[in-house]
């Protein structure tokens, strides 16, 4: 399950799950349900923000860092995933982003990747 989470103003998180079939729905949940999901372990929540990003908004109590600069490859954002999860594609993943587009792309590089 791979989780985005908008760190903005206002905060949603779109939640993607596989189902049986192998295809992908998405449900729209509050920044307050993904704090209560990564607090009862059951997401990691990444902020894949740029260190400018992070001082306009500040960063939440909790999250790991994994920048997402996906213009200079994804090996180096795949490798700090696979760091942060121990390698466990199964790990469900919540991704905090300043606008979505890197999110977008990021769920889709650890979607054809593996992460579920």
């Amino acid at each position: 399950m791979v989780i985005s989470v908008a760190a903005v103003v206002v905060l949603l998180a779109v939640v993607l799950t596989a189902r049986a079939n192998n295809a992908m729905t998405q449900e729209i949940i509050t920044p307050a349900q993904a704090l209560r999901m990564a607090d009862d372990e059951r997401i990691m929540i990444i902020d894949i923000r740029r260190s400018s990003e992070w001082r306009k908004t500040g960063t939440p109590v909790g999250p790991e860092r994994a920048t997402a600069r996906l213009n200079q490859g994804v090996n180096p954002f795949l490798n700090r995933i696979a760091a942060l999860t121990n390698g466990d594609k199964s790990q469900p993943i919540a991704l905090i982003y300043a606008a979505g587009v890197r999110s977008k792309h990021a769920s889709r590089i650890l979607q054809s990747k593996g992460y579920t």
